[in-house]
């Protein structure tokens, strides 16, 4: 029995020293992965709040980018008087983003656009700003509204000196909007405070800490916190970025802290450690059952240990990299892979290309958000079909897409684009979905992710000028091109003020005896400082922002204005003088009582004026132009259709429109009189037009063979370098009247 039983006691002792041997081991290895798992995503955590503080550095870089060109601009009119100047500052200020603007004198006096006066004589931001400095100043209350606001400076300059300096403020809550984006499962959340814990910018996060005056002291409520409180003050002082853990309510919180690289501000993100360690968690879970079946099968440990670790991690990385509309990466992920690429792949040619949906607005509207949120999803769907292995693409943001694309030749982008956009174009069945994509071909794979993606924007801006074919590869030239339109609509209204848009008269000669009957009414724009400015550099950005509207109205008002001096000098055109008209002021019903009215205002008669309509207004809505056209008729006004030729007009159209005159396009001229078919159908057109009753007037006549031509086949009036240029009204007054005016 003795020697029965000590093998049976060694085997039971045995079996407990193996069992307490694997779960020494098991345990050890359990509680060392949780470690390092917990690391890893406390690390990510930092990594979080570090983005977030770029975003926040970002957003207060472009408003003081924003601030800057208006400075730049205001400083070439900087009069020193707030008043006056305020009056030109008002023009910008509705196109940004600003809750108030305004000027701030050298003594500290500031005063708003509408009217608020502050006193900024000891404010950092202010002084700041004297020495050259843009910047944005820490939380206020602003004295109008009570409300929590920051506050934007930067100088202005006069002749190289700090002469005053522009300020706007914000809403701190703006920021508050930037920083509410879901992570972490809408576990997590992120402020700002300035590195001696006082606030900056609140969270509105329901398991947020709410309304305090320090961090630091409600931190510091809690005794086991001090130990790494003091950790976080330090970092702080020292500027270092970090993560530490702290107990509030009961709960232990996991901040990550990053410096935001304004002022002392810090971004803080915050997220309770049970969801940081959920993982790791389920992982205990697992490695316990997996120590008890090391009993039966040693093997399947480490497989179950990977399997875990990896089903946990990729888990993290979905709530933190994909869209949560489309379900496919976000800008973060996108930004990682797409550096990733460009690192291991160094001879392949990659192109950053963004693109976004044209008027997605008018699809929420029309067919409500729901079918908004499909149409995303199936764009997602179709990159996801057409990306390659070693691409990447991503919703960036609303209806903004990203795509790293490799390529071998420019056809290979533009087919893919085609292919992309053939796919999801007719997703809608009533509704044509258009997108308008720019293309930026990277050279230099060092340069930031954000810094591509926004020289593709810029031609996918140009590229949404084009009526087809809506691609665009970017060149140097564009951003000018963008500026300088910027430039123009920052401007035009107060060039309209300062009446800087001046009149100039063409002649239209009757061509059998070559005298002038008519004028034709054309803008120039006589920038002050930079002289003229040709019409095909503002007139097409007008048509697109529709102050095209303001400008039609302002130049025949011009022309009553010298229709009216002529009639008081008894001096007149045996013929009208004709005005252009933009097609968009076809959907203004009213325009025949308001071109009326403007004329009535200066006692010149309607048949004095002549409203030309371009040829490609016909085909906008003809139904509605000939109503129009009516009116106009009826109130007394000529009517012509200017650039005939250009389009697809035909006489047959022609015969319903109560149109007067019929204007020859340059282009038509040239193309059709270099041979005989094509002057004899010249020929025959005029004599239609005669039949339909319409008077021919024959633009860009430049040679004598055009006139000869003209004057045999019956053309009424021709206007062109031949016989004149267009002229200002007092040289046009001198050549027919004679008139010498002062």
């Amino acid at each position: 029995m003795e020697n029965f039983k000590k093998p049976v006691i060694f085997m039971i002792v045995g079996i407990i020293f193996f069992l307490a041997f694997l779960i020494v081991i098991g345990s050890f290895f359990v509680l060392t992965a949780k470690r390092d798992l917990y690391s890893e995503k406390v690390q990510f955590l930092t990594e979080v709040s570090i983005k977030n503080a770029d975003i926040i550095e970002n957003k207060v870089s472009n408003q003081l980018n924003t601030l800057e060109a208006i400075a730049a601009f205001a400083g070439n009119y900087y009069t020193f008087n707030i008043d006056d100047d305020l009056s030109l500052l008002s023009l910008d200020f509705g196109k940004n983003n600003f809750k108030k603007i305004g000027i701030i004198s050298l003594d500290g006096e500031g005063k708003t656009i509408d009217g608020y006066k502050y006193d900024f004589f000891d404010f950092t931001c202010f002084n700041k700003a004297l020495n050259g400095e843009s910047n944005v100043s820490d939380r206020i209350i602003d004295k109008a509204d009570g409300q929590e606001i920051n506050i934007f400076t930067t100088p202005i300059y006069k002749n190289g000196t700090v002469a005053g300096v522009i300020f706007a403020t914000q809403n701190t809550s703006v920021f508050t909007e930037f920083l509410e984006v879901n992570s972490f499962n809408d576990e997590g959340y992120s402020y700002i405070i300035k590195s001696n814990g006082t606030p900056v910018v609140n969270t509105l996060h329901k398991n947020s800490i709410g309304k305090y005056d320090n961090l630091f002291d409600e931190i510091s409520k809690i005794k086991s916190n001090k130990k790494n409180l003091l950790k976080f003050i330090d970092d702080m002082k020292n500027n270092k970025d970090g993560a530490v853990s702290f107990i509030r309510d009961d709960i232990k919180k996991q901040i990550g802290y990053s410096k935001v690289g304004i002022n002392d501000w810090y971004m803080i993100t915050v997220v309770p450690s049970k969801v940081i360690s959920k993982g790791s968690d389920r992982l205990i879970t697992g490695m316990v059952v997996t120590v008890v079946l090391i009993l039966i099968s040693a093997l399947i440990l480490g497989a179950t240990i990977l399997r875990i670790f990896k089903r946990n991690n990729n888990n993290l990385k979905a709530i933190a990299y994909t869209d949560f509309i489309t379900g496919c990466p976000n800008w973060n992920k996108f930004t990682i892979d797409c550096r990733t690429l460009l690192t291991q792949n160094p001879d392949k040619e990659y192109a950053m290309i963004i693109f976004d949906v044209d008027k997605f607005k008018i699809i929420n509207d029309l067919y409500g958000r729901n079918i908004g949120n499909e149409v995303l999803i199936h764009i997602a769907y179709v990159l996801s079909l057409n990306t390659r292995e070693e691409e990447c693409f991503a919703r960036a943001s609303a209806d903004n897409f990203n795509i790293l694309m490799e390529y071998k030749t420019d056809v290979d982008i533009i087919n893919r684009i085609k292919l992309i956009t053939a796919q999801i174009a007719n997703y809608i069945s009533s509704y044509i979905i258009e997108l308008s994509f720019g293309i930026f071909k990277i050279e230099d794979k060092m340069l930031g992710i954000s810094k591509l993606s926004e020289k593709a924007n810029f031609a996918k801006l140009v590229a949404k000028q084009k009526t087809e074919f809506k691609y665009v590869f970017y060149n140097e030239n564009m951003r000018d091109i963008i500026l300088k339109e910027k430039e123009i609509e920052n401007y035009m209204e107060v060039a309209l003020l300062n009446k800087e848009f001046e009149v100039y008269l063409q002649p239209k000669y009757r061509i059998k005896d070559e005298k002038v009957v008519g004028a034709e009414a054309l803008i120039r724009w006589n920038w002050a400082g930079k002289g003229i400015i040709p019409p095909g550099e503002f007139i097409p950005i007008f048509e697109k922002n529709g102050f095209i509207k303001k400008i039609d109205l302002y130049m025949f008002e011009q022309v009553c204005l010298i229709l009216n001096k002529w009639k008081s000098n008894n001096l007149s055109l045996e013929n009208s003088i004709s005005v252009n008209i933009s097609r968009i002021h076809l959907s203004n019903k009213n325009l025949p009582e308001e071109l009326l009215s403007i004329a009535k205002k200066h006692n010149v008669n309607a048949n004095n004026m002549e409203i030309e309509l371009t040829e490609s207004a016909v085909f906008e809505d003809i139904n509605k132009l000939i109503k129009i056209m009516k009116k106009l008729k009826n109130e007394g006004f000529i009517l012509s259709i200017d650039d005939f030729g250009s389009g697809y007009s035909s006489l047959s159209t022609l015969k319903d429109l109560p149109a007067d005159v019929l204007k020859l396009d340059k282009g038509f001229l040239e193309a059709t009189t270099d041979d005989i078919r094509g002057k004899d159908i010249i020929s025959s057109f005029i004599k239609m037009t005669k039949i339909l009753g319409l008077h021919t007037v024959a633009e860009g006549v430049e040679t004598v063979e055009q006139v000869n031509f003209l004057k045999s086949a019956g053309c009424d009036i021709a206007q062109g370098y031949y016989y004149s240029k267009p002229l200002p009204v007092k040289e046009f007054e001198r050549l027919v009247f004679n008139l010498i005016s002062e």
